[in-house]
C-alpha cells in the first residue's frame, strides 16, 4: 500500500465505532506486551472472519478515543519486522501478519499491523488458545463463534480428501504389511496376501485415481511424510507418577503412520501397568489396571474421531492407576458424553472403515460400547468424559476395581448361564451394584433381567428396590441408598416384625434387641416409623412402651 493509501485506511479505521471487533487501537507509546499482540492477532483474525472483513487491524500510536498520540514501539525497522517471524512461531499453521505498515505523521508515528482473516473452517489460535472480542474486550473465543467458523467449510470426511503431493514412496512398507496381515486375518481372503501394493491400497480406498488420501498418510505414512503433509497427526505419550505432577517421568512423541505404532503404544502402557488381585476360594487371579481391549478402543477412537484440521496433537497421559486420552476437535456433530453409546458419527469415516476392514473395530465408527462393557465386567468406573469441551474430547479411564464380589458375580453368571447380556443390561447391573439405579431409565432392561432371574425385586413398605441375584451374588445390593440407609431400613423392618409377634416393646427391650447403648440411635429407628403412622407410644416415659398403630 502507498503512503496515501495507508493514510486513507487509517482515517477509515479511526472513523469506525469504538466497539468494532476486528480493529484494535493501542497507544503503545513506548512498548507493548508480545503476549498481548499474539492474543490480539488471534482475536482480530477470528473476528474479521465472523464480520466478513478481508483483514483485522491492530493499530499502535492511536489511543482509545481514536486520537493519534504516536508510538516508539520497536523503532528499529529490523526489530519491527522480525515480529512477523516471532508471531508465526505461536500461531496455528504458521500464519503471520500480511504486512506491518509504518506511517510517520506530523502528530506522531503510527504502526498498522495488517492481520489476515481466519480461513473458512480454521479458527486462529495463539499458543493453542482461541481468542475473540466482546465489544472492545479481549476474551476467549466463545463456543458458538468457534463452531460458526469451523462449520463454514466443514469437510464431511477429512481422511478421504486427496493429499495431492503424496506418492507411494511416502508410505511405510512395515505399516502396509501390518495392514495387509490384519485385513487377511479378518477376511480370510487370500487375494489380500497376493495382490500388489497398488491393488491393496486401491481396494482399501487409500488410493483414488492413483492419488493417496489423508487416511493413507495418517495410517501408513512414513515419519517424513507425516512431517511434510500432516505434522499435527502426532501422538504424544507421557507418564507421570501422580495426577498432580506437572513434570513427566517419561515422554515419547510419535509422528508416523498409526498402524506402525499401535502395538508400541500398548507396550509403553503395559510396561507400567499395575495389578489388582482377585481371590475366589483358593484360586488367585491378577487383573491389570488397564485392560488391553479398553485402552486399544480408546486410542482407536481418538485417531478415528480427532479433528485433523486442528493443530493440536493427541495426548495419552498415564498415571499409576488411571489414563487420560485427549484428542482435538470436541465430539462430532450430534454426539455427546450422554449419547455416545447410542449414536455414531465418525469424523473420519475412511479411517473408521479401514479399522473395520482389519478387525481393529467391530463396526465402523463405534467402539465405545466395548469400553463400557469391559470396564463394567471388571467392576471399574465407567469412562469419564466430564472434562471434554467444544475443543477437545478428554477421556479418563480409572483402572481400580470397585467391587471384587461383582466381578465374581459376572464370572459365575457367564459360566453357569452364558447369557448374551446387552450393554443396557450390563449398565443396569452396574447401577444396581453402585446403588445409582433410576428405574424409569432402565425399565426394559430390568424386566429382562428379572425374567432371567439375574436380579430380584423387593417391595418394602411400598418402596420398590432391586438387588443382584443371591444365586450368583451373596450379599444384598439395593439401588439408590447408602449402606447406612440400608442398615436403618433393615432395623425398621426387624422392629415391625418383632411387634407383629410380641405386640409391644420398651425402650430397654429395644436397646437389647439392637445391641445399642445410645438412646439417640434407638430414636433414629423409631422416629420415621412413628411419622409414617406405623407405630405409637403408650403410657408415660418410665413405664410406657411402643406398639403397632391400630
Amino acid at each position: 500500500m502507498t503512503e496515501q493509501q495507508l493514510i486513507q485506511k487509517l482515517t477509515e479505521l479511526r472513523n469506525l465505532p469504538g466497539e468494532t471487533e476486528w480493529v484494535e487501537f493501542k497507544s503503545a507509546t513506548e512498548d507493548h506486551s508480545f503476549e498481548k499482540i499474539g492474543k490480539y492477532f488471534s482475536a482480530l483474525s477470528n473476528e474479521a472472519n465472523l464480520k466478513n472483513q478481508d483483514f483485522g487491524w491492530l493499530v499502535f500510536g492511536v489511543n482509545d478515543c481514536h486520537n493519534i498520540v504516536g508510538t516508539n514501539y520497536r523503532n528499529n525497522p529490523n526489530s519491527l519486522h522480525s515480529l512477523k517471524q516471532d508471531i508465526a512461531l505461536h500461531i496455528n499453521n504458521n500464519i503471520t501478519f500480511i504486512e506491518i505498515h509504518e506511517l510517520n505523521l506530523p502528530e506522531g508515528r503510527v504502526i498498522l499491523f495488517q492481520i489476515p482473516r481466519a480461513k473458512q473452517g480454521i479458527p486462529i489460535s495463539w499458543k493453542g488458545h482461541f481468542y475473540g472480542r466482546d465489544g472492545e474486550s479481549l476474551v476467549p473465543l466463545n463456543p458458538v463463534e468457534f463452531d460458526q467458523i469451523r462449520n463454514q467449510s466443514r469437510i464431511l470426511d477429512y481422511s478421504a480428501q486427496i493429499c495431492n503431493d503424496a506418492s507411494l514412496n511416502d508410505l511405510s512398507d512395515i505399516a502396509i504389511s501390518i495392514f495387509r496381515s490384519l485385513w487377511f486375518e479378518k477376511s480370510n481372503n487370500r487375494n489380500i496376501l497376493n495382490c500388489s501394493r497398488e491393488q491393496l491400497l486401491s481396494d482399501a480406498e487409500f488410493l483414488i485415481d492413483n492419488k493417496l488420501n489423508y487416511a493413507a498418510i495418517i495410517l501408513l505414512g512414513t515419519k517424513e511424510a507425516l512431517s511434510r503433509y500432516l505434522p499435527n497427526a502426532e501422538i504424544i505419550f507421557e507418564y507421570r507418577n501422580s495426577e498432580t505432577d506437572i513434570r513427566n517421568q517419561f515422554r515419547e512423541n510419535y509422528k508416523i503412520g498409526f498402524l506402525g505404532i499401535l502395538d508400541k503404544l500398548w507396550d509403553l502402557i503395559n510396561a507400567r501397568n499395575g495389578m489388582d488381585h482377585l481371590q475366589e476360594k483358593f484360586v488367585f487371579k491378577d487383573i491389570p489396571y488397564f485392560n488391553k481391549e479398553v485402552i486399544r478402543e480408546a486410542i482407536l477412537n481418538a485417531v478415528c474421531h480427532r479433528d485433523y484440521q486442528s493443530p493440536v496433537s493427541v495426548f495419552i497421559r498415564q498415571f499409576p492407576k488411571s489414563i487420560s486420552i485427549e484428542n482435538p476437535g470436541g465430539f462430532p456433530n450430534g454426539i455427546t458424553s450422554e449419547n455416545i453409546l447410542y449414536r455414531t458419527n465418525p469424523r473420519n469415516r475412511r479411517i473408521a472403515e479401514a479399522f473395520e476392514k482389519c478387525g481393529l473395530v467391530e463396526r465402523s465408527g463405534q467402539g465405545a460400547d466395548e469400553m463400557f462393557r469391559k470396564l463394567i465386567e471388571e467392576s471399574k468406573p465407567l469412562p469419564d468424559y466430564s472434562r471434554s469441551d467444544n475443543f477437545n474430547v478428554i477421556l479418563k479411564i480409572n483402572g481400580e476395581i470397585q467391587d471384587k464380589n461383582f466381578i465374581q458375580f459376572i464370572q459365575r453368571l457367564y459360566k453357569e448361564r452364558n447369557p448374551e447380556l446387552s450393554i443396557e443390561q450390563l449398565l443396569t447391573l452396574d447401577e444396581i451394584r453402585r446403588s445409582t439405579l433410576k428405574i424409569e431409565n432402565r425399565q426394559a432392561a430390568i424386566d429382562q433381567l428379572l425374567q432371567q432371574e439375574i436380579i430380584s425385586k423387593k417391595n418394602l413398605k411400598g418402596v420398590i428396590s432391586y438387588s443382584l441375584s443371591n444365586e450368583f451374588y451373596p450379599g444384598e445390593k439395593t439401588f439408590g441408598k447408602s449402606k447406612k440407609q440400608i442398615g436403618l431400613e433393615k432395623q425398621e423392618a426387624a422392629l415391625i416384625q418383632f411387634l407383629s409377634k410380641h405386640h409391644k416393646v420398651s425402650l430397654s427391650d429395644l436397646m437389647e434387641l439392637f445391641s445399642l447403648s445410645d438412646r439417640n440411635k434407638i430414636y433414629n429407628i423409631l422416629r420415621p416409623l412413628k411419622k409414617e403412622g406405623l407405630i405409637e407410644f403408650v403410657g408415660d416415659k418410665k413405664t410406657g412402651y411402643w406398639k403397632l398403630s391400630e
